[in-house]
């Protein structure tokens, strides 16, 4: 007997696709940019991702729940840069800054490509966005090009397979990121004391009062130099930083990742991301908000169409015609 499945479910009067495999759960929204909304496992009775209670609440905050997609991720000064000769200007949505911030893809609906399991174990979802001249960000990002996101559930956790394909005649600039809010705590009956955050980083950007970096990489400081040693509590410190990834071992295997641990329940939360996530953001609602860390892998550095610095650094990604571009991510929770 199967011990996956793979279903069409009502979320809030919304479409949801709901993956079940051995005991973990996962839920995806088509219709709110391919988020995948809620992940859960019954044998450690743990709700790994931030999801909301109502739909007014999500309504309030998208981005603070799930695995909300960032394309470009993060700001761009003044919704402007040059790239190939070619002169960009997206809308301003944050009047604070006067900056673009995290893009176009996180609000559209995806295309349901693919639903099924496989191997009797693995709860697949795939997922298409096809940017073309009807998108309504064309004006403003000018490109034709095939994103997909492909949902593998199975007793290794959730794996998330991105690929860019550049259908159209121009080079595309390319940045992606995923705005990840983990619970804090993910288990019942533990506290936010229980908790330590590690990240694989050797650096922090420096940002000016805009949340833009200067171009200079600043050492951890104190508290920040606890993410490559036991870890730090997560929201006992307001965050709002980005910094350089820097894949380090955790137990004897080289990773680039975000790790949560539960000291109480021995468990831990293991958010490994590939060698294209050259940056990391690191959130956790500032004064406001104390239920979640956002660990936020990025493939280029905030802003990075205008920084000075040379592109192995900043990760930007120019992408030619018929190009595809491709990496994954892993999200998964074991004892410690």
């Amino acid at each position: 007997m199967s011990s996956a499945s793979v279903q069409r479910v009502n979320w809030f009067n919304e479409t949801g696709i709901l993956m079940v495999s051995g005991d973990y759960s996962a839920l995806v929204l088509p219709q709110r940019g391919a988020n995948l909304i809620e992940l859960k496992n019954s044998k450690y009775e743990a709700d790994i991702l931030r999801h909301p209670q109502d739909f007014e609440a999500y309504m309030k905050s998208p981005a603070l729940y799930g695995i909300p997609v960032l394309f470009p991720p993060n700001r761009i000064e003044d919704g402007t840069f040059e790239f190939d000769g070619r002169k960009y200007e997206f809308p301003i949505n944050e009047a604070s800054t006067n900056n673009h911030l995290h893009g176009f893809l996180n609000s559209v609906e995806w295309d349901v490509e693919e639903m099924y399991v496989d191997n009797g174990s693995d709860a697949i979802v795939a997922l298409s966005y096809k940017a073309n001249p009807s998108s309504y960000f064309y004006k403003y990002y000018p490109h034709e090009f095939i994103i997909t996101i492909k949902y593998v559930l199975n007793n290794d956790g959730l794996l998330q397979e991105v690929t860019i394909k550049n259908t159209g005649s121009l080079t595309m600039p390319v940045g992606l990121g995923f705005h990840t809010a983990i619970n804090i705590p993910f288990h019942e009956g533990s506290t936010k004391e229980d908790y330590r955050f590690r990240l694989t980083v050797d650096g922090r950007w420096e940002l000016n009062d805009r949340m833009l970096p200067t171009g200079n990489k600043l050492p951890l400081n104190e508290i920040e130099t606890g993410f490559v040693k036991d870890g730090i509590l997560p929201i006992e410190h307001p965050f709002d930083n980005h910094y350089n990834a820097a894949p380090m071992k955790i137990d004897n295997t080289v990773k680039n990742a975000a790790v949560i641990e539960d000291l109480k329940k021995n468990t831990r939360v293991v958010y490994e991301v590939g060698e294209s996530y050259k940056h990391w953001m690191v959130y956790n609602g500032l004064a406001n908000r104390k239920d979640f860390i956002c660990p936020e892998p990025q493939t280029w550095l905030v802003n990075a169409p205008n920084s000075k610095l040379p592109v192995e650094i900043t990760g930007l990604i120019a992408l030619k015609p018929d190009e595809v571009w491709t990496d994954t991510c892993r999200i998964y929770i074991e004892n410690r």
